[in-house]
């Protein structure tokens, strides 16, 4: 509504005597112009966004390929590791039957290994689903980048 209320008072100027022909067609041109340049900037802010978002989607896939290729040694000995953990468990309590340990240094060893056997599988874990985390991610920005793109170039046209 802005751009109507400048061009009233351009015409009022002119009409009064205050601009002639030629200033008023050219102030007339900036005023209209200036929508032009908004749309412009509209369209270059959408390029770089979709580039943004191709971008974003590529570093994500590299972050799938990072945590895969992380993940493999811990795929390989997960049984390995269980088994130890129980193995480790037998053995102190074979020591504690046998008096080695008084109960309470027992309790203590054992949740020593527990909380060891907890950390590692927490860090196998969290690699395991950063893959999920990144393939969502990496899905979500190329779909966004897409529907830029599309858009950009005018949207989805239908043909009978």
């Amino acid at each position: 509504m802005e751009k109507y209320e400048e061009l009233e008072r351009l015409q009022k100027l002119k009409e009064n005597g205050t601009l002639n022909n030629a200033e008023f067609e050219l102030e007339k041109q900036k005023i209209l112009s200036k929508d032009d340049v908004k749309i412009k900037k509209g369209k270059k802010y959408k390029k770089r966004l979709a580039k943004i978002f191709f971008i974003l989607a590529i570093i994500c896939v590299i972050g799938i390929i990072v945590a895969i290729v992380l993940y493999m040694p811990y795929d390989k000995v997960d049984l390995s590791d269980n088994l130890e953990f129980e193995k480790n468990k037998s053995m102190l309590k074979v020591r504690y039957d046998n008096g080695e340990y008084t109960k309470i240094e027992y309790e203590r060893e054992l949740k020593k290994i527990e909380e060891e056997y907890n950390k590692e599988f927490k860090k196998e874990e969290m690699i395991y689903n950063s893959r999920f985390v990144f393939s969502g991610l990496a899905g979500i920005f190329l779909v966004l980048g897409i529907m830029l793109k599309i858009k950009e170039k005018g949207g989805i046209k239908i043909v009978d």
